[in-house]
């Protein structure tokens, strides 16, 4: 599976939850991801929500959830740098450019913009790429942004599947 066949897959759902990130060696990124799903109803009491109007608005809502039954690693090798964010005080810049809903692969960004600044990776004059093409992929989950230059296509394994 493609990083842009499994934005397909989760596209038709909420965000999906970062369960994992994890580093390996020579500059190897992984991030477990799980689907998101709806869950259950239930009551609230007054115990658990002492004010009346939210906890009617909390027991007539469903949460979100990650699916336990469904998981993926996105592994990136030879990145070149990443960035995880809260995705609460995360906002894209209007002149960003990308494809995908979850998983998106950018054209243009502020970060390629920056990534020179940001890193000893360049755009010589000739317009080729130190230390070798690269490209921006970001994975938008319910609490995390996470933003990461890669010189290698991200590879995508489904490690969970009941």
């Amino acid at each position: 599976m493609t990083f842009e066949e499994l934005d397909t897959e989760l596209s038709s759902g909420f965000a999906p939850f970062m369960i994992s990130l994890s580093e390996g060696e020579d500059n190897e990124l992984s991030v477990t991801i799980s689907p998101s799903e709806v869950g259950e109803r239930r009551d609230f009491s007054e115990k658990d929500e002492p004010n009346p109007a939210i906890r009617e608005l909390l027991s007539s809502s469903r949460p979100i959830l990650p699916n336990e039954n469904k998981a993926f690693t996105i592994t990136f090798e030879g990145y070149i740098l990443y960035q995880v964010g809260n995705e609460s005080y995360c906002s894209g810049d209007p002149r960003d450019k990308f494809t995908g809903k979850f998983l998106r692969v950018y054209e243009s960004s502020a970060l390629l913009e920056r990534i020179g600044e940001l890193s000893d990776a360049q755009i010589l004059k000739d317009g080729t790429f130190y230390p070798g093409k690269w490209a921006h992929y970001e994975i938008v989950t319910q609490n995390h942004i996470i933003s990461v230059i890669s010189l290698n296509e991200p590879k995508v394994s489904i490690i969970a599947e009941k």
